[in-house]
């Protein structure tokens, strides 16, 4: 693009509003004509949506759609700072948009009034060239995560829970994505929680830090948190960087990978399917005990629908096997976790309680 052509599509309303971009050597005149063209796809306009798009339409991104079917509720304005008491009642997406003209009236927004679902997640994806990942929605950010990967498609993903927060770019350039993820197997700064509940400015802090990632990736500033995590702490005051892995390149998974398949065919464990398990929660007739085995802090952020937490360092106490066990002989007991090694421990310690289970493949 050459820089006559730029000049051309800066109005004299645009040199002014963005003047502070401007003057900033890592954006300039390219940098923000690219800002303005870029096409960004948001899944969610709950609590960091809010913050993400405020920034970002004041920044100059102007090709934006909205992924949403919820209504604002009272028990959203602790957090959701794009609606205010006067909006209760109304479609969160279209209260959207209204709110975004008014701070910048060249923007256009496009909503989309469902939930991603496998069926419409292609045909919403491919419109756009940055996927925002603002939903509290397990399923959804499994769904988004495969099809970005199959469509070459930049996925920001942002999560909260209690008083923590994380947030990273998968499949930037190609590089790791959401489903394929292994997160070492380490302590985390984040603290468990029991109860559910956020504080009410951490979907700010981390929508703004995904805000962040984006303006980066269109303008080419600096380095993209990609391959990394960022995990936020409110309580401690604390960021931590951890260093994420694919599956498909840590020997020890794939090991035991082909373990778990052979167990499968000697013990009788079932290996469930994502879809495959749809179609159970949709059979009246079945009755599922769905339990997250990952630490209660990933539970807090995301989690699969009707899932119970019990983490893996708990499944082998007394009280909490007995507890299974009683469930067990009335419904099917499905563990599930984002790490093989964690979903592998946890079903061979229920196998040795002679425990009947299944497992959900989240790969």
């Amino acid at each position: 693009m050459n820089q006559k052509h730029i000049l051309d599509k800066l109005t004299k309303d645009d040199y002014q509003r963005y003047a502070k971009h401007l003057i900033l050597p890592e954006i300039q005149l390219i940098g923000q004509r690219r800002l303005q063209t870029a096409k960004i796809l948001f899944i969610g306009a709950g609590g960091l949506a809010s913050a993400t798009l405020l920034y970002l339409v004041s920044s100059g991104l102007k090709n934006i759609g909205i992924v949403d079917d919820d209504i604002i509720e009272l028990s959203n304005l602790q957090r959701q700072i794009l609606y205010n008491e006067t909006n209760i009642g109304s479609y969160k997406v279209d209260v959207a948009k209204r709110q975004l003209m008014k701070i910048n009236s060249t923007s256009n927004i496009t909503t989309h009034k469902c939930k991603l679902y496998g069926n419409n997640a292609e045909e919403l994806i491919k419109l756009y060239d940055i996927v925002v990942d603002s939903t509290d929605n397990f399923q959804a950010r499994f769904i988004l995560s495969k099809v970005c990967k199959k469509l070459h498609k930049t996925h920001i993903y942002g999560a909260i829970g209690s008083f923590a927060g994380q947030i990273s770019v998968f499949n930037y350039q190609g590089g790791l994505s959401y489903h394929e993820m292994y997160l070492p197997n380490k302590k985390q700064s984040t603290p468990g929680c029991s109860q559910e509940g956020v504080i009410s400015v951490l979907p700010g802090l981390i929508g703004i830090m995904q805000a962040t990632e984006i303006i980066k990736i269109i303008t080419g500033a600096g380095k993209v948190l990609h391959e990394k995590m960022l995990a936020y702490n409110a309580l401690q005051t604390s960021f931590k960087v951890l260093r994420l892995h694919p599956i498909q390149q840590q020997g020890e998974q794939i090991e035991i990978y082909d373990t778990r398949l052979e167990t499968k065919n000697k013990q009788n464990i079932d290996i469930i399917e994502i879809c495959q398990f749809y179609d159970y929660l949709n059979n009246n007739e079945l009755s599922i005990c769905l339990i997250d085995i990952r630490p209660d802090y990933e539970y807090q952020l995301s989690h699969l629908q009707n899932a119970i937490s019990i983490p893996l360092i708990s499944i082998c106490e007394e009280n909490i096997i007995s507890s299974i066990s009683i469930v067990a002989i009335q419904k099917q007991v499905i563990i599930y976790c984002n790490s093989i090694v964690r979903t592998h421990v946890a079903s061979n310690l229920l196998q040795k309680q002679n425990i009947m289970h299944s497992i959900l493949n989240m790969a």
